[in-house]
């Protein structure tokens, strides 16, 4: 498997890392690394990622414990945001429900919402004062892209699914935003090496790619972004993986029914104090000179 890495944009002949059968055991996949970059990539890809943005997968609340959970991550992204990059203007692209843009605006700053959809995100139906506009991520087009000049251009679990990710972050740099903040799945988790085809973060097909912070920094290399932040976090994935296990395996149902309940899932959040770091992320500042 020989070409141009489109993260390091490097010729490579890629090395095959593993052999993954999705999560439903139905189909096969390999994941590649490029030796410059550490990059891992799917092959196959699949030839449709329209089922990943299904026009009314965000048109409904999510499940209380869940959102709650969610909202003080978010929040604590935001002040990181803050922190890094002094802006209160942003670009939510794949919003997805649209609590980030909700938080955001409830924290003063001046969100915009931007994904796949024509319908607003149910989040943001009750607040007009934050825009909405619509991307296409086949053609890279967003509506009015004037209204994004030097905002925070906000990446959260949505570079893995793209298919080139150079010439996405090369058309942020077209519409003059001024950062970048992307988050996504570490390659490097020590979850992946113990859950394996059972990882929930490992999102097979329709993660494309798999980055660690190397690769991340190799990719912000080739549009001239300069890295202000990284780190890594670590949110509760674990339950999610026996959840995995269980779908895969001829469990006992009342094996099922303890595992998937409400209360295993409560008691089961801290386990990934075991699993640390299966997120990476990274701030970046867009040169434009």
């Amino acid at each position: 498997m020989s070409n141009t890495c489109l993260i390091c944009q490097n010729p490579v002949s890629y090395k095959k890392l593993y052999q993954f059968m999705d999560s439903n055991l139905k189909d096969s996949y390999d994941i590649f690394e490029c030796p410059t970059c550490h990059v891992g990539k799917t092959s196959p890809w699949p030839t449709d990622l329209s089922v990943f943005y299904k026009e009314d997968s965000y048109n409904k609340p999510q499940e209380g414990l869940n959102y709650y959970l969610k909202g003080i991550l978010l929040r604590h992204e935001i002040k990181r945001i803050i922190h890094h990059t002094k802006t209160k203007k942003i670009l939510d692209l794949g919003c997805g429900f649209g609590d980030l843009s909700k938080n955001a605006f409830n924290m003063g700053l001046e969100p915009i919402a931007a994904d796949a959809s024509q319908q607003h995100p149910y989040y943001l139906k009750s607040i007009p004062e934050i825009p909405y506009l619509h991307f296409n991520y086949e053609t890279l087009e967003l509506q009015n892209p004037q209204k994004i000049e030097g905002a925070v251009v906000i990446l959260r679990h949505v570079l893995e699914h793209i298919k080139d990710p150079h010439s996405f972050l090369k058309q942020w740099k077209k519409y003059k935003a001024g950062y970048v903040y992307i988050v996504l799945p570490n390659f490097d988790r020590p979850e992946l090496r113990f859950f394996k085809n059972c990882d929930n973060l490992l999102g097979l097909p329709y993660h494309l790619w798999h980055f660690n912070l190397s690769s991340l920094k190799a990719l912000l290399r080739t549009i001239d972004a300069k890295i202000i932040g990284h780190g890594f976090d670590t949110i509760p994935t674990v339950v999610d993986s026996f959840n995995v296990i269980i779908r895969q395996k001829n469990c006992p149902q009342m094996v099922k029914s303890i595992l998937q309940s409400k209360l295993f899932y409560i008691l089961g959040l801290p386990l990934n104090i075991f699993f640390p770091n299966n997120v990476v992320w990274v701030i970046a500042k867009i040169n434009h000179d």
